[in-house]
């Protein structure tokens, strides 16, 4: 069982690179009633719940203020920029513009038992216009119950440790 939810994470992943965002596919890997919570949550101030949250998430324009909040490095062909909390600037202003090409690599998939997944991975992002890409590395707590992701918990670069404790955590609460 536990390959199969490490199977899951990874077809998720897939999903994603592959700009396969369809609501309807969603459903293949999420539980109706699934909560996604890490620092865009923080920023609408609740959990995104169910589908409806997720699409929300996906589609509101917060992930580029994600990057902005947590101090990623915009690498570009001709200088290197910081960004992040009181650094707005006109370069901040396009981060929450459009961007593509969205791709997830994961560095570590580990299932914890009792239906939690703990993962590392590297986003990064091509803004529109530009030579560069956005990148962030972070890790996320997914619990997978009945072959559906129920719970989804993202964590910036600064709490993977973090992160890696409070998967560890939950994996001996849900024995």
């Amino acid at each position: 069982m536990s390959q199969l939810r490490v199977k899951l994470v990874r077809e998720m992943i897939a999903s994603w690179n592959s700009n396969d965002r369809d609501p309807d596919h969603l459903r293949l890997y999420l539980d109706p009633s699934i909560e996604l919570s890490g620092p865009l949550a923080s920023v609408s101030g609740e959990p995104y719940r169910g589908i409806v949250g997720i699409e929300r998430w996906m589609h509101g324009g917060l992930g580029p203020v994600l990057f902005a909040r947590c101090g990623v490095r915009l690498h570009t062909h001709q200088r290197t920029a910081a960004v992040g909390p009181g650094r707005r600037s006109r370069l901040s202003g396009r981060l929450a513009g459009s961007y593509g090409d969205i791709v997830i690599a994961a560095d570590e998939l580990l299932d914890l038992r009792n239906g939690v997944v703990f993962g590392v991975y590297l986003q990064s992002a091509k803004l529109e216009g530009a030579a560069g890409r956005v990148t962030q590395r972070e890790a996320m707590v997914a619990v997978i119950a009945e072959g559906l992701v129920e719970r989804l918990i993202i964590y910036p670069q600064a709490a993977i440790d973090d992160a890696r404790g409070a998967a560890e955590q939950l994996a001996k609460e849900r024995e």
